[in-house]
């Protein structure tokens, strides 16, 4: 059967949700953004059908959809702007001509980003042109790399449950809760690492696609995308697979960035909008210095406010230590191998060289994410029946701290909050602002399907592995 198993669901999903963006993109390039709708919604259905999520995933998206809803500011650990551009990104590909306040995302710095994410968004954002609809379009795509995780992790010998373990994580809670689109990257990325194992016209096709496609997600991507690329190139020895996924790579490039120029054109010349994505690459002066102190702010995060609960929020989301704190206190921690320690190398190399030079204290906080990601999918993958409910507690404690810490910042920011001015000025309206209702009914409904489904990630891990050829690590 065309569609009967897992992987050939997974590259249909891909397909439809590249070619929905495209046709968004083409739609707002042709002033008609309004007709995305038509697509974009029945192929949002059919990704839900093809992924035949588990009752535990589906409580997972729940929990975060309704922690999301109940968000009234996006702000903590020193993030600032990042949530906002995207959405104003979003707009651009809504609206034939929509306008920008002043000190917020304007036309000069959307050219920098690649606009996935924000076109698929822009459908619906045409009819319900609020900042509440981003936030939850944000959280559905972002929540889509559990599909390709849990595959992975089955197909190293685990039950794809497990990828709960990986959820928790607090990094991976905080970029599924922050509206920007480094989690539709993961699955990008995640979908290109299964596909890159597997022979065959499609899958090498496919592997091209995704690749393309988490570039055209976020361009913080590329080293990533080198990376599998030359494991590709050097493990698998397939001159003409190596073609074709190139060859469809390049096609979806080129079918996403043609549109997206075009709508740019309205805002800025052609050479504006070319040389844009190089300037923002941190190759001028002092950059050796800011190299240095981009890894040391990666280690021990330099960024953040004075206060207790900030200074908790960036070491449990941003340092190494406290990204991987319940790996560490389970002792669980793997070497991943072959295309995930190729793709890993490659995507921290590359936010080292190309991360400008201003935003070296931050460190690696943002392009190291599918780094952390790929990380924990390996080493939950590997995971011991002994430790799996050890780890297991560890992370939801950790997730669930992790969570009142989001709530406690963005309810009670500072008047000084450069998050809150950007709220205000823009009339943006979360939500929460709407009402608080549906987000503690998501969470409820949420947490209660997870206790009645309590078998299916206490007793997740207990299996063990079976034998295989290639493992995670």
């Amino acid at each position: 059967m065309l569609l009967g198993t897992d992987g050939a669901r997974l590259r249909t999903g891909c397909i439809a949700l590249a070619a929905a963006g495209v046709l968004q993109l083409v739609l707002a390039a042709l002033g008609q953004p309004g007709l995305g709708i038509v697509v974009v919604l029945p192929v949002a259905i059919w990704i839900a059908w093809l992924w035949r999520p588990s009752a535990l995933q589906i409580a997972v998206v729940m929990i975060l959809l309704g922690l999301e809803s109940l968000l009234p500011l996006q702000t903590g650990g020193g993030r600032y702007f990042d949530w906002d551009l995207h959405y104003q990104m979003s707009r651009v590909l809504a609206f034939a001509h929509p306008t920008f306040v002043a000190g917020l995302a304007n036309s000069s710095n959307i050219l920098q980003r690649t606009p996935l994410l924000a076109a698929l968004i822009a459908a619906t954002i045409a009819h319900l042109p609020q900042y509440a609809t981003f936030q939850a379009g944000s959280v559905l795509l972002n929540s889509l790399w559990m599909w390709p995780a849990g595959l992975l992790i089955e197909r190293w010998g685990r039950p794809r449950n497990m990828v709960l373990a990986v959820v928790c994580c607090p990094m991976v809670i905080v970029f599924m809760l922050y509206t920007w689109p480094w989690g539709f990257c993961c699955f990008w990325l995640l979908s290109a690492l299964y596909f890159a194992d597997e022979d065959g016209r499609i899958s090498w096709i496919g592997c091209g696609i995704c690749l393309a496609a988490a570039l055209m997600t976020h361009e913080g991507c590329i080293g990533y995308v080198l990376g599998v690329v030359t494991w590709l190139v050097v493990r698998r020895w397939n001159v003409r697979g190596v073609a074709r996924g190139l060859g469809s790579g390049l096609v979806t490039c080129l079918a996403i960035g043609i549109p997206w120029t075009l709508v740019l054109l309205r805002y800025a010349a052609l050479s504006q909008i070319v040389r844009s994505p190089a300037t923002a690459a941190g190759l001028g002066a002092g950059w050796l210095g800011g190299r240095l102190e981009l890894i040391a702010a990666t280690v021990i995060p330099l960024t953040g406010g004075a206060g207790v609960l900030d200074r908790l929020f960036v070491f449990l989301s941003g340092s190494v230590i406290g990204i991987t704190l319940a790996l560490l206190l389970t002792r669980t921690v793997r070497m991943p191998r072959g295309a995930v320690s190729w793709s890993i190398a490659g995507g921290l190399v590359g936010g080292a060289l190309l991360l400008p030079t201003g935003n070296a204290s931050s460190g690696l906080y943002d392009t190291a994410f599918p780094a952390a990601v790929m990380l924990f999918i390996v080493s939950v993958a590997a995971c011991t029946p002994g430790r799996w409910r050890g780890l297991v507690v560890a992370g939801l404690m950790i997730a669930a701290l992790t969570a009142t810490i989001i709530w406690i910042e963005a309810a009670f920011p500072s008047p000084s909050d450069p998050n809150l001015a950007l709220k205000v000025n823009g009339h943006l309206q979360f939500i929460a602002g709407i009402t608080v209702v549906p987000g503690l009914a998501l969470i409820g409904l949420g947490l209660a399907l997870g206790i009645v489904r309590t078998h299916d990630w206490w007793d997740a891990g207990l299996r063990p592995a079976r034998a295989r050829d290639e493992g995670p690590g």
